[in-house]
């Protein structure tokens, strides 16, 4: 019968480092499972996709929101492709921003489609001035609480929880504390 021995992680080489680091952009954490680093890979997915989810639930996609909050979304963004999706989502589906429309219309303006003359048989969106008997245009508001705060700190928490992986990713390997030999310091 053989005794087991534990599993010693390979090295990784600097190219698997780096890709380790992209990986990261498109599942949180999954950086650390190329770089051998499983374990640790797991914990910090599913640590990095409950922030993001609960910052999700808590705030709703507005959370997410590059054009209102930039700042915020500076924090977020090393979270990666789920944050990405999530903020595409919120910028064409909820709010209704389509390509090179760079402001939502205000109550007094509506959204038109015209003619563009630079493709073929294409249309554009652009904002005019409403008719008198144009409905008034109700566009969601930012919350009065502190909700919206609670779910960007949470998904900000989780961005910066992948740019950390990212660095661990990036790094070398830790020098064995067996071997180092403490230098004697002359006074």
């Amino acid at each position: 019968m053989q005794a087991r021995t534990p599993h010693t992680p390979t090295t990784p080489s600097p190219a698997q480092r780096a890709l380790g680091a992209i990986a990261c952009l498109l599942v949180p954490g999954l950086g650390l499972a190329v770089a051998d680093r499983a374990w640790r890979a797991l914990a910090a997915s599913l640590a990095m996709l409950t922030l993001i989810l609960g910052g999700l639930l808590v705030a709703g996609t507005s959370a997410v929101d590059r054009r209102a909050d930039a700042w915020w979304f500076l924090l977020q963004a090393p979270a990666g492709a789920v944050v990405w999706t999530v903020d595409a989502l919120n910028q064409r589906a909820f709010k209704g921003l389509h390509r090179g429309q760079r402001r939502l219309p205000a109550p007094t303006e509506r959204v038109q489609r015209q003619p563009d003359p630079g493709v073929l048989q294409g249309t554009r969106l652009v904002i005019v001035p409403a008719l008198p008997d144009d409905p008034p245009q109700r566009w969601p508001r930012a919350s009065f609480g502190r909700t919206k705060e609670i779910g960007h700190m949470a998904i900000a928490a989780a961005g910066l929880l992948n740019a950390v992986c990212m660095l661990a990713c990036l790094a070398g390997p830790r020098p064995d504390p067996t071997t180092h030999q403490p230098s004697e310091r002359s006074s």
